[in-house]
């Protein structure tokens, strides 16, 4: 009985242990789990459009755990590129971004956390064994360096991208990357390495922290009738913060005025995206108290890293 009960308590001692060591395996290993997640997608059966998709977005994956500390060994992308693909191309330029952001925090002992990586895809160009695709990254994360409860932890970044794609064997493979920072201008124009722009550990004098800017603005719509009579007036108001590297919106409102009892709101929403601030609202408009259309409308103010509102 004694060794019935001494075989159940190794028993639930084993069941009670596996999953930290499953879980265990799994995080020490997220950083290596990529290439299988690239030949799951290229196993799947769906369209070019939603492969190519799936391939750019397991790509900024790779690129946001390399940035975490959960990827600290380099990553290969070759496995991404094609085969013969030109790295001139924008491919080691995309890669010497990341190594240089990550030499950047590995110098500074630091790392992001709480990380958001959001693309939105803005066009899929597919003809026959060849594709391209255009696409906003905003990468949005907090930095530990900078105690949590200090406004400028929460930052974020953007950039637009070109990809150009090649499908071989069934598979889509990256051939070209074309995006612009101006943050890394001399990597791209071949001017200095990533060696060379971390420079020699401790060479570089700490930088001057940057105090961001809070910045308000409204943009606003008025509609008039045939005759230029105006019948309301939509505001859109937002405040942001910018620092010259980043901006972000901080808040948002709606404020319709109705100079005509014919024209009444139905329905508003607002969003804040990255350095974006977006409204979306529906007018209605009454004849002899019937309701005889309801028009949606949208409006977007945004900022940019230099403070301009557009």
């Amino acid at each position: 009985m004694k060794k019935l009960l001494y075989l159940l308590a190794v028993l639930m001692l084993a069941v009670l242990l596996l999953p930290a060591t499953a879980w265990a395996e799994t995080a020490s290993g997220a950083s290596l789990d990529a290439d299988a997640r690239l030949q799951e997608l290229r196993g799947e059966t769906a369209t070019d459009e939603e492969l190519i998709k799936g391939t750019v977005s397991l790509l900024f994956d790779v690129k946001c755990d390399q940035l975490t500390g959960t990827g600290k060994e380099p990553f290969d992308y070759s496995n991404f590129w094609a085969p013969e693909a030109d790295k001139k191309d924008g491919l080691q330029y995309f890669e010497d971004c990341i190594a240089l952001r990550k030499g950047l925090l590995a110098k500074k002992d630091a790392y992001f956390y709480d990380t958001e990586e959001i693309l939105t895809f803005q066009d899929v160009s597919v003809s026959g064994d060849r594709a391209s695709v255009s696409f906003y990254e905003w990468f949005c994360y907090m930095d530990s360096r900078i105690p949590y409860n200090d406004i400028i932890t929460d930052s974020g970044e953007g950039l637009d991208y070109r990809f150009e794609l090649v499908k071989q064997d069934g598979v889509w493979y990256i051939t070209a990357i074309d995006f612009d920072d101006w943050t890394t201008e001399p990597l791209k124009n071949g001017e200095m390495t990533v060696e060379e722009m971390l420079g020699a550990p401790g060479d570089e004098a700490e930088p001057e922290p940057v105090t961001p800017t809070i910045k308000s603005g409204s943009k606003t719509y008025t509609h008039h009738d045939s005759d230029g009579a105006v019948l309301w007036t939509a505001t859109l108001s937002a405040s942001f913060r910018y620092d010259g590297n980043t901006a972000l919106c901080l808040s948002s409102s709606l404020s319709l005025e109705f100079s005509s009892g014919s024209y009444f709101e139905v329905t508003r929403h607002t969003t804040k995206l990255g350095n974006i601030a977006t409204v979306s609202f529906t007018v209605g408009h009454r004849v002899l108290g019937i309701t005889v259309s309801q028009t949606p409308y949208t409006l977007t103010l945004s900022c940019d890293r230099d403070g301009y509102l557009s």
